[in-house]
């Protein structure tokens, strides 16, 4: 089917609920459990492949990202337990709550903070790539590897 095609603003509308309605369940999962609210703004702070990031309250008032997955579930406890594991580089979040089981075993959450801030590349600076490519040198040396499933 092509964009300009009789019944595509439907399609493409139904593909935005069908993604919506999958999440929605899992976000409010993942908020019950962790005890987090979302903020009524920029709550959205990314998806990859295989989940979801919003920005939530947490009970004392500061931020945090919540990552939500459906799918590779065991993919995001890994990374859970390479975060803890780096947790003394000083190059990585840290996990505020642990790896947990959502919505009867059909989603995982994890709790991190600090929330990061999107780079832009039209702002990125010398100093800026430096930062970034000496993060990456630290988690190296300490034996870790960055990679997406």
């Amino acid at each position: 089917m092509q964009w300009t095609d009789s019944g595509s603003r439907k399609v493409f509308s139904d593909f935005i609920k069908e993604g919506l309605v999958h999440w929605i369940p899992l976000l409010s999962s993942a908020c019950d459990s962790f005890g987090v609210q979302t903020f009524d703004h920029n709550a959205f702070l990314g998806a990859g492949a295989a989940g979801r990031v919003f920005r939530v309250q947490l009970e004392n008032g500061n931020e945090a990202a919540l990552k939500i997955v459906s799918k590779n579930i065991p993919w995001l406890q890994a990374e859970a337990m390479a975060l803890e594991r780096a947790r003394n580089t000083g190059v990585v979040a840290t996990v505020v709550k642990s790896f947990t089981q959502i919505s009867n075993g059909s989603g995982a959450a994890i709790l991190i903070s600090p929330v990061g801030k999107s780079i832009l590349r039209s702002s990125l600076t010398e100093d800026s790539l430096f930062q970034i490519v000496h993060s990456l040198f630290i988690l190296h040396s300490a034996g870790f590897q960055h990679g997406d499933p």
